[in-house]
């Protein structure tokens, strides 16, 4: 994987790309980066395909959106398609990611052949949402809250084993809290209608997650029609990166299942 620089709507996005074949696009979760989150798997689905894999807006090396609303997110997700992949691609998201995705494959099916969800893919409830617009505005407070948020306490109720925190992972989460304005931004005009995608659908999520338990994950598979849900034990919010091998192989029979006679 290399990274490259992209401008989509005038704004450069970090993108990390690599492999051959199908276009895979992966999509990070609120926190750090896109290596944060992929770097554990995108050397074995480059073996396959071809790994897209951009630091969201505002994250990493990708300058933020002037409007975060969910209608702009999915729009500067169509522009990224059409600038950056060219082409109709599998979609993967995990956490913040995946309800991204959820959201895209349903607003645009010509655009995503296959579509996985790792411990995400779900909206925020009501009483969430309402926490979140509650969350005081300003620099300062924002970064108290984001630490908070992202503490080693919370971070231990994303994982399966603690070992995975080191001092170097706890301070890269803890950065950036931009996710939680990105939240609130996209709540403030209240929730999306979510409509269902009709791409075949994968829903992965780590069993140890106690951050989004699997009932949750449940939820999301039971209400796509025909979307197949597995556990991956030993694993909590970020399956892929405490259990690269189970997940890069669970995603890869999924994606390569559509070309099987």
């Amino acid at each position: 994987m290399r990274p490259e620089v992209r401008v989509i709507l005038d704004r450069p996005v970090r993108v990390w790309r690599g492999g051959a074949g199908e276009p895979v696009l992966l999509l990070q979760g609120g926190m750090a980066d896109a290596a944060l989150h992929w770097s554990p798997v995108w050397d074995a689905l480059c073996e396959r395909f071809e790994v897209i894999a951009p630091d969201w807006p505002g994250f990493g090396g990708s300058q933020a959106l002037a409007s975060s609303t969910y209608p702009a997110m999915l729009d500067w997700m169509a522009a990224f398609q059409a600038e950056a992949v060219g082409a109709p691609a599998h979609l993967i998201g995990n956490s913040f990611g995946g309800t991204m995705a959820v959201l895209y494959a349903a607003r645009r099916p010509q655009d995503v052949r296959r579509l996985a969800v790792l411990n995400g893919g779900g909206l925020p409830s009501q009483a969430m949402a309402q926490a979140i617009l509650a969350a005081p505005e300003g620099g300062d407070l924002l970064a108290e809250v984001g630490a908070a948020a992202f503490s080693r306490e919370a971070l231990a109720r994303m994982v399966a084993d603690e070992a995975i925190l080191t001092d170097a992972f706890v301070a890269a989460c803890q950065g950036n809290p931009v996710i939680l304005r990105i939240l609130r931004e996209a709540l403030a005009g209240g929730l999306p209608h979510v409509r269902t995608p009709t791409a075949p659908t994968l829903v992965l999520w780590g069993e140890a997650d106690r951050h989004t338990p699997p009932e949750m994950g449940r939820a999301v598979a039971a209400a796509m029609p025909g979307a197949d849900f597995r556990l991956i034990p030993g694993a909590g919010h970020l399956p892929q990166v405490e259990q690269p091998a189970a997940t890069a192989d669970a995603i890869i029979a999924f994606l390569a299942d559509e070309r099987r006679p």
